[in-house]
C-alpha cells in the first residue's frame, strides 16, 4: 500500500468500497458550535458545513451559497486529518407568490409566511450558552396548515450551486474531498414544521395526511435533485437525524422515509455519484430497512451508549465494506485529555477486523469544547498506529 496517499485518495477510497488504504481517514464534522467554541483566531469562524435549508437552524426554504471551504481546510491540515468538506448542491427559494416577514425582539425571531391559501408562523429562539437555537413555535398547528405547508414547498425555487462547489473542489485539490449538501426524507422536514409528538400521533390518527405532506415535499425534492444529480461533487450528502429509532419506528421509516431515499438515491446513481445519509441516532432496528434505500453509506454513526448500532453490526446487514463515517465517541472528545483520547483511539482500532469503508470521526459532529489538542492527538494515533513500525488493523 502506498503510505503517501492524499486525503482525496483515502476518502474516495473509502466512499467507492475500493480497499483498504495507508490508514483510514480522520474527517471530523465542523460545525458552527464547535468552530465557534475555538479560542483565539480560530473562534467564531463561519461553519465549514455551509448554509442548509436542512437543518432547522433557521429559514427552512432560503438555502444555498457557499461554504467556509478555507477555514475547513485550515483546520483539517493543523489536526493531521482529511478535509471532508460540504458544500451545498444546490440554491433555493420561496416564489413571489409568498410573503415572508420576520421580526427579531431580542433573542427570539418570529417567521410569518403569507400565501393565497393562508399564513403560518413560528417562533425561534437563540440561546447563545446552549451554541443553537430552539424552535419553540412551530409553523403547522392544525391540519389546515398542512395544506399552507404543502403549497411553500409546491412553490420552492431551486437553482445550482455548482460554481461555489467547483471553486471549493479547486481550493481543496488533493487535501480533501469535497461533497454536496443535498435534502433527505420528507419525514425529516415534517420534524420541522410539526411539533415532533402532535406529528407522531398525526402519523397514526391522520395518516392520509401526512403522507399527503410527505409526497408534497418529495415532490418539491424531485425538482431539487435533477439540480442535486448535475453537481460536481462525487458524493452527496443527505440530513436525516430524526430518523432514528428512539424518535420513529420502523413503520414510519417505511413508509415515510424508504421510498422516498430511495428514488434519490437511484437518481444520483444514473449520475455515478453516491448518496450518504447522515444518520446519528439509534439504528439497528431500522439496518434491514436502510438496506431497501439503496443509499451508499451512513455519516455519524453513534456507537453504543449514545448510539445502539456497532459498526459491525452495520457491516453485517449493508455490507462487509459499507461506508461508515463516525465510530469514536465524541463525549470523550469534549471533556476528557488527549491521553485519553489516544487511549479511545487505540481501544476502536484495535476492535476492528478491517478499515475498508471506515471514516474515522467524533460520532454525530464534534462537540463545542472539543480542543484541537485532542482532534490532534486523535489523528497522530491512527497515523502512527498504521505506520510501518506500528501493529496494522488488515
Amino acid at each position: 500500500m502506498d503510505s503517501r496517499m492524499t486525503s482525496r485518495q483515502r476518502l474516495r477510497r473509502a466512499f467507492w468500497r475500493l480497499g483498504e488504504s495507508d490508514r483510514p481517514p480522520f474527517a471530523p464534522l465542523m460545525p458552527d458550535y464547535w468552530t465557534n467554541s475555538l479560542p483565539g483566531d480560530l473562534s467564531g469562524k463561519r461553519s465549514p458545513e455551509g448554509p442548509s435549508t436542512d437543518d432547522g437552524r433557521g429559514d427552512d426554504f432560503q438555502g444555498g451559497g457557499g461554504g467556509a471551504n478555507a477555514s475547513h481546510l485550515e483546520l483539517s491540515k493543523m489536526m493531521g486529518g482529511d478535509a471532508f468538506i460540504r458544500i451545498p448542491a444546490f440554491t433555493s427559494r420561496l416564489d413571489d407568490t409568498i410573503h415572508i416577514k420576520k421580526t427579531v425582539e431580542g433573542d427570539f425571531t418570529r417567521i410569518r409566511y403569507s400565501t393565497p391559501l393562508g399564513e403560518v408562523e413560528e417562533v425561534l429562539e437563540n440561546a447563545p450558552l446552549a451554541e443553537t437555537i430552539f424552535k419553540m413555535e412551530f409553523a403547522v398547528k392544525e391540519e389546515a396548515d398542512f395544506e399552507v405547508l404543502e403549497y411553500l414547498f409546491d412553490h420552492t425555487i431551486y437553482g445550482d450551486n455548482c460554481g461555489e462547489v467547483t471553486k471549493a473542489i479547486e481550493e481543496t485539490g488533493e487535501e480533501g474531498l469535497v461533497g454536496g449538501a443535498g435534502l433527505g426524507a420528507p419525514l425529516v422536514r415534517l420534524f420541522r414544521f410539526r411539533e415532533p409528538a402532535k406529528l407522531l400521533l398525526d402519523s397514526y390518527d391522520r395518516p392520509d395526511v401526512i403522507k399527503r405532506a410527505a409526497d408534497a415535499i418529495h415532490r418539491s425534492h424531485l425538482r431539487a435533485y435533477e439540480i442535486i444529480k448535475k453537481s460536481p461533487a462525487e458524493v452527496i450528502i443527505a440530513y436525516c437525524a430524526d430518523l432514528s429509532a428512539s424518535l420513529i419506528s420502523p413503520a414510519m421509516f417505511e413508509r415515510y422515509a424508504l421510498p422516498y431515499l430511495r428514488e434519490y438515491a437511484e437518481i444520483l446513481h444514473c449520475e455515478g455519484k453516491l448518496l450518504i445519509v447522515h444518520l446519528c441516532g439509534h439504528l439497528e432496528a431500522l439496518l434491514p430497512l436502510l438496506k431497501q434505500t439503496g443509499i451508499d453509506g451512513i455519516c455519524s454513526l453513534t456507537l453504543p451508549p449514545m448510539g445502539d448500532t456497532t459498526i459491525d453490526m452495520v457491516r453485517d446487514v449493508l455490507g462487509d465494506d459499507f461506508p461508515v463515517i463516525g465510530g469514536l465517541d465524541p463525549v470523550l472528545f469534549a471533556l476528557q485529555t488527549p491521553d485519553r483520547v489516544r487511549s479511545h483511539v487505540e481501544a476502536t482500532l484495535e476492535g476492528l477486523s478491517h478499515t475498508r469503508g471506515l471514516i474515522l470521526a467524533p460520532s454525530d459532529s464534534t462537540p463545542a469544547g472539543t480542543t484541537m489538542e485532542n482532534l490532534t492527538e486523535a489523528a497522530r494515533t491512527i497515523a502512527e498506529w498504521f505506520s510501518k513500525d506500528a501493529p496494522a488493523t488488515q
